[in-house]
Order: C-alpha cells, then structure tokens, then sequence
C-alpha cells in the first residue's frame, strides 16, 4: 500500500517536528520516527482498521 500525506496534513506534521525539536532537541526527530514506524506498520494491514462514519459538525 502507498502512503502519503495529505498536503496540510504534511504541513502540520513538519511544524509538530519543528515545535518538538525547540522544546528538546533531538524529540522532533524522536517524534518523526515514531510516526513514520508506526505508518509502515500500519500500511500492510489496511483491511484490520475500523471504518468510521464521519459526522457533520454542522449543528
């Protein structure tokens, strides 16, 4: 399964690196590799995840 980020979804996850790296250097990285580590865990077994019904927020 090919993986990718959507565009602010990859924005938002660069910043989270950079705001975990200002506050202790070396936990951004730290943080990236957790992410990316449990993203290939993930990608080979799509069809064992939950489907969740999104819910509008319109009230």
């Amino acid at each position: 399964m090919t993986f990718y980020f959507h565009k602010e979804a990859e924005t938002e996850f660069l910043e989270a690196i950079e705001y975990y790296e200002s506050c202790t250097p070396g936990l951004g990285e730290d943080f990236s590799l957790e992410v990316n580590s449990t993203i290939q865990n993930i990608c080979p077994i799509p069809p064992h995840g939950q489907l969740l019904k999104m819910m509008s927020t319109d009230v």
